[in-house]
């Protein structure tokens, strides 16, 4: 298959986007937003827009997301490993946990768009949470990549939380930066559960940010997922990344993680 710009990857996904986004009045004057994203159930990611007296907007899941996780038995105990994660992800997304167990954010006018973005990432990131494989309830995926980087920082040197504004100005957010032995540079992320949603949502990040890297700077910057393949991994997905010049690395392979992203010579 013949690879496509990423300029064009991205032209498209926005079209692509524009068309499957549904607003509708909802409740109490919200504003509703069906987008084409789904969560762990395979229902569309809806999110709730409200104006606020001082002029702000507050975005909320109106509790959909952590309602459904606990309605299929998840429990999220203070101080547990779910619960660790869910703040870590709430905070990495600049979101807020209400009293009612709304995963929410307040924007102004001008930075509505980015607030959408990072709510729904947010939400897929928690619902993605459900999907942890058996053997690892007490080591979550991302952690077990971090305790593996750290026990081989002799070999590894990821700067964590690395974010990077796109051509469309929304600023995407990526678990590494990495700088490896060939002196390149490497984003990258960590994929629990590699799906349709996951995939998507890589490709728009990569698309935005890696032309708009070139453009302003001059720097080819190289992207790779890390992804759990506790579980088989669908080798369209794999593919899909391959063609759009991301590397997968399935996290069992430590040799081809070693080639990919060792700053060791």
């Amino acid at each position: 298959m013949p690879k496509i710009k990423n300029d064009e990857i991205l032209n498209r996904y926005l079209t692509w986007l524009k068309k499957n986004i549904v607003l509708s009045e909802g409740m109490d004057d919200a504003i509703e937003i069906s987008s084409p994203f789904v969560d762990f159930m395979n229902d569309n990611i809806k999110i709730y827009v409200k104006h606020m007296k001082n002029d702000k907007y507050i975005l909320s899941d109106d509790g959909y997301t952590l309602w459904n996780l606990k309605s299929l038995g998840m429990i999220f105990k203070k101080n547990s490993t779910k619960d660790h994660f869910l703040k870590y992800i709430i905070k990495s997304k600049s979101l807020n946990l209400s009293d009612n167990d709304e995963i929410e954010i307040i924007s102004d006018k001008e930075n509505i768009g980015q607030s959408i973005h990072f709510l729904i990432q947010g939400i897929i990131s928690i619902s993605d949470l459900l999907l942890t494989h058996e053997k690892s309830v007490r080591s979550m995926f991302l952690e077990e990549v971090e305790k593996y980087f750290d026990k081989n920082k002799d070999k590894f040197d990821p700067t964590r939380d690395f974010l990077l504004r796109g051509r469309s100005q929304l600023v995407h957010q990526f678990n590494y930066l990495m700088t490896t032995r060939r002196r390149e540079k490497k984003i990258v992320n960590i994929i629990n559960h590699l799906d349709r949603t996951r995939l998507e949502v890589t490709l728009l990040s990569w698309g935005d940010t890696h032309e708009e890297r070139i453009r302003l700077y001059h720097d080819d910057l190289k992207m790779a997922v890390i992804i759990n393949d506790s579980k088989k991994i669908s080798a369209e997905y794999i593919s899909s990344l391959q063609n759009y010049g991301i590397t997968p690395i399935p996290f069992s392979d430590k040799e081809l993680l070693y080639n990919e992203l060792t700053y060791v010579e």
